[in-house]
């Protein structure tokens, strides 16, 4: 279901060519207060630059869930831009794309022992009474993504982008930017979001549920699509969907100011990950969100339509010959 949303335009940055075949009213803050759809950011910023070389730098946060709100877990977080090369651009011919709402998304989440202690941004245990890996997050709206030493949680999020470009048959698509909101009760630093495409062999449903024990139709950490009592698919990595998926882009959030909601937008995605998607809708798992950051709560799709994630898309007219 495409939901209505703010027009949040993120800055584009053009990278390779993909050929082209033919909720209103307050939300309760960690802090306890509500916080109403007008305090919504009008426009997206571009976070960081491509320079194809990975990156590698301590992630500092303090651990606020799971009982460990003294703590500070130091981590080591690695993340893949997009290109070494220079994009092919279009100047004057350009069109910009979206940005798109989500057609679908869910939270992926696990965590050691039988009672999920996993907790929403509110700091209140989701559904303690079974694994975090058994149950179905397809349907919450204030699960944090992060990692902790209890576990970690992710977001997949997807656009529809194959069905948006059969209206432009003879444009290709040079670069794709991702847009967020995430959001904190109190200031924190140093967050940074590995973008990956879901492998197309990861088949995922976002099920029904909000942190309740995954069924038939729905998916889990464990299974990224439980079809029938019989007929269980797990992720291709079994690591959950950012295991398995292609590094695409990072979101480089900087100085998170408590209760802000500002959109902020990832590098630069290049255009030949998505071409799959293209050639085979079938193929378009959407992309995935983690950070090894202590969590912090991203908005999803079920959020007020003035938070939900964007994706824009830069086009460029499709090569002659194709690819």
């Amino acid at each position: 279901m495409r939901l209505p949303f703010a027009a949040a335009a993120a800055t584009l940055l053009a990278g390779c060519l993909s050929q082209n075949p033919a909720y209103d009213g307050q939300e309760a803050g960690s802090d306890g207060t509500g916080e109403s759809a007008s305090t919504t950011s009008a426009a997206a910023t571009t976070a960081g630059t491509s320079t194809g070389a990975p990156t590698t730098g301590a992630v500092e946060a303090t651990n606020v869930l799971m009982g460990m709100s003294e703590a500070t877990v130091t981590t080591e977080h690695v993340g893949t831009t997009t290109t070494a090369d220079a994009p092919p651009t279009c100047p004057g011919e350009e069109v910009q794309l979206g940005p798109l709402a989500p057609v679908r998304d869910a939270f992926f989440i696990t965590s050691a022992g039988n009672h999920c202690p996993w907790q929403d941004s509110d700091l209140t245990v989701m559904n303690p009474g079974l694994p975090c890996a058994q149950q179905n997050y397809g349907q919450t709206i204030y699960a944090t993504v992060g990692a902790t030493a209890e576990g970690r949680s992710e977001y997949v999020v997807e656009f529809g982008v194959a069905a948006a470009m059969q209206a432009h048959p003879d444009m290709a698509i040079a670069s794709a930017t991702l847009a967020i909101v995430p959001w904190w009760a109190s200031d924190r630093q140093d967050i940074v979001f590995a973008v990956g495409v879901v492998a197309a062999e990861d088949v995922w449903v976002e099920g029904n549920k909000n942190a309740a024990a995954a069924a038939v139709g729905d998916s889990s950490w464990e299974y990224r699509w439980i079809e029938g009592a019989e007929a269980k698919h797990p992720w291709s990595s079994g690591q959950g969907p950012a295991s398995g998926s292609t590094p695409a882009a990072t979101i480089e959030l900087g100085p998170l100011i408590a209760g802000s909601h500002e959109y902020r937008a990832s590098t630069p995605i290049a255009g030949a990950l998505l071409a799959s998607w293209l050639a085979d809708p079938g193929a378009e798992q959407g992309l995935v969100l983690s950070t090894a950051a202590a969590p912090v709560l991203v908005k999803s799709m079920q959020a007020d339509p003035g938070y939900v994630p964007l994706l824009s898309l830069t086009l460029c007219p499709a090569p002659a010959g194709g690819g």
